[in-house]
């Protein structure tokens, strides 16, 4: 095929430099192949328009076949060693393109055939791929693993399907956007969809956005709605609803049972409520509005004053019970 091109290139750069001696306007030029070869090569000077000509090169007596080149004059053709320039006179690849927008196309003589497909090898077949079926509406970039060249050897990656722009990986039938078959690792995403966001990098996954927000941060859970800058395993700003909450807790109320326990005396604790307006170590309605309080901390303080009323209520029914015993006494005694 090289010795083609280089033939037909040849056979341009004389026709150019001996335009005055030769004139095969209307005609064509016919290279003579040895005996042995049943085809020859031919040159064909074609007029487009009015303002656009061509020259065709092919070979007969298939002509116009699979083997034929066209050259129009709105680009310089040079063959230098191994290198084929277009629109450049120094090529400096197999097949060096030089235009203003530049554009490559490779079509099918045919509607849905199998279509054409780029080779990217090592010296045997295997190698990556790039593969337009035209019958199935199917971009494909894929891998052929083997030293082969059958087609069923080649193993699409990468999918996209012309009717919806669908892309699959590891998927040559995606029914969505994007539709993967395995597993996914990405340093982040970010979806939008009907005004609501999905966002997953540095380390955080998130619903939502700005005071309405769902996030998982490494080990913390917060779930805001007009309210931010919490730090906590789990912060929900808003209603729960649960069937049973567990609250693990590191001591308890026993203390206020032992005996060494200096349980206040009901008059202290009645001059501290008129003072104080809540109990002793009770925080107050004010501080619990603007910090909150810990469940776990706080069930332990009502724990402690229940026993303590317990106690005052045991030692109250003690001195009714001798006040009782003393008024019967009293009594008997008249």
């Amino acid at each position: 095929m090289r010795i083609f091109i280089v033939c037909g290139l040849l056979c341009m750069v004389a026709l150019i430099g001996k335009a005055q001696e030769i004139n095969h306007e209307g005609s064509d030029i016919t290279f003579k192949m040895p005996a042995t070869s049943n085809k020859n090569i031919i040159l064909s000077p074609e007029t487009v328009d009015t303002n656009k000509a061509r020259l065709r090169i092919g070979t007969t007596p298939s002509f116009g076949g699979n083997y034929s080149y066209y050259f129009t004059h709105d680009h310089d053709y040079t063959y230098i060693g191994k290198a084929l320039g277009i629109g450049i006179s120094s090529p400096q690849h197999l097949l060096h393109l030089n235009a203003t927008n530049p554009v490559l196309r490779i079509q099918s003589k045919v509607n849905n055939s199998i279509g054409g497909k780029i080779r990217f090898t090592e010296y045997f077949f295997q190698g990556a791929y790039m593969h337009y079926e035209a019958d199935k509406n199917r971009f494909d970039i894929g891998m052929h693993h083997v030293a082969d060249e059958e087609l069923g050897s080649d193993v699409p990656s990468i999918t996209v399907l012309r009717h919806n722009q669908y892309v699959g990986i590891g998927n040559i039938s995606p029914v969505q956007r994007l539709h993967v078959n395995g597993i996914v690792r990405s340093a982040g995403y970010h979806i939008e969809n009907g005004g609501g966001i999905v966002g997953i990098g540095n380390g955080a996954f998130s619903i939502g956005e700005g005071e309405e927000t769902w996030s998982l941060v490494g080990k913390e859970i917060k779930i805001v709605h007009g309210v931010v800058g919490r730090s906590a395993l789990l912060t929900v700003a808003g209603k729960v609803h649960a069937k049973e909450v567990k609250i693990d807790l590191q001591a308890g109320a026993d203390f206020v049972f032992d005996e060494e326990y200096n349980l206040p005396e009901l008059s202290d604790v009645e001059v501290y409520i008129k003072k104080e307006k809540h109990l002793p170590e009770i925080a107050p309605a004010s501080e619990m509005i603007k910090s909150g309080l810990n469940s776990g901390e706080f069930q332990i303080q009502l724990l402690q004053k229940i026993e303590e009323l317990t106690l005052y209520t045991i030692e109250q029914e003690s001195k009714i019970k001798r006040l009782e015993k003393l008024v019967e006494q009293l009594l008997n005694d008249k």
